[in-house]
């Protein structure tokens, strides 16, 4: 799937926004009928089976503070086990950023 991604520091006055492949979408899941404290259920996700990283310099923004920002590009998608080494498992993401609102061209990858 692509979708648009803010590439954002703190530290750095000016961002950009990513055109990127994400994996996205859903999966097989079961939802036990009878719960127990000794029975696992473990879902899973759409997520990244190969992939790779790219990296943008973000504009304005000094040597010394960093200016790489690193993301991921999916190759391709899998259903699988969240992997936090690279993908966000959380249940709810962060809001829109400021970056997502202002007019700046986007960057395909």
């Amino acid at each position: 799937v692509n979708e648009t991604i803010s590439a954002e520091k703190e530290e750095c006055p000016e961002c950009l926004l990513i055109q990127t492949s994400i994996c996205s979408g859903s999966c097989p899941t079961k939802d036990p009928v009878f719960k127990s404290a000794l029975s696992t259920v473990q879902q899973h996700v759409c997520t990244y089976k190969d992939l790779r990283f790219a990296t943008v310099t973000l504009p304005d923004c000094s040597p010394r503070r960093g200016p790489h920002f690193t993301f991921p590009l999916a190759l391709s998608c899998e259903c699988s086990l969240c992997r936090m080494e690279s993908s966000d498992c959380t249940i709810q993401g962060v809001g829109p950023s400021d970056c997502m609102s202002g007019e700046l061209a986007i960057q395909n990858y």
